[in-house]
């Protein structure tokens, strides 16, 4: 077979084709996907830390009851007693 023969013969061929196509389609699926996990970890991080920082600013105290009868943490006036909140 001359030489022009298994040229045009090699460039009628379309066995290798798809093997070409799909090693480019899995390259950018690859490639998206990277540049995905890269934008979403970036922003959960700084959300992480954000939280973080608020999570230590919160103050957390415990008050008494208003009566010492043991009535259940309600105040004299016949309201619950709050965790945190503030006596009048």
């Amino acid at each position: 077979m001359p030489r022009v023969e298994i040229l045009k013969s090699f460039n009628t061929e379309e066995d290798g084709a798809v093997t070409v196509d799909f090693a480019v389609l899995a390259a950018i699926v690859l490639a998206l996907g990277v540049a995905v996990l890269a934008t979403v970890s970036r922003g959960s991080n700084d959300f992480a830390g954000a939280l973080d920082n608020h999570i230590k600013a919160v103050e957390v105290g415990v008050s008494a009851p208003a009566d010492e009868s043991g009535s259940g943490g309600t105040g004299g006036d016949g309201e619950g007693g709050s965790v945190g909140g503030s006596s009048d």
